[in-house]
């Protein structure tokens, strides 16, 4: 699965998995920088994966909905 293909974009949507953020709140929490993180997220936009709303001049991002969420849940059991 493409969204899998590299670990920033995972990251990513484990940050985004309980929370609503912005893309330097992501590129903090995720250690990389908000430039990075915006290229992930136009990925994983694409592949609906994520949305976005904006919020006066800043956009906030979160899981698309709750299957992108549970793919997470299932492929952390997995690993686990």
């Amino acid at each position: 699965m493409q969204a899998l293909a590299t670990p920033s974009r995972v990251r990513l949507l484990y940050a985004l998995r309980d929370a609503e953020l912005s893309v330097s709140e992501l590129a903090e929490a995720i250690g990389v920088t908000p430039a990075a993180a915006s290229q992930q997220l136009r990925i994983l936009r694409h592949l609906r994966l994520v949305a976005s709303r904006r919020d006066g001049q800043s956009i906030r991002y979160r899981l698309h909905d709750e299957h992108a969420r549970a793919l997470l849940d299932e492929i952390r059991n997995h690993v686990e």
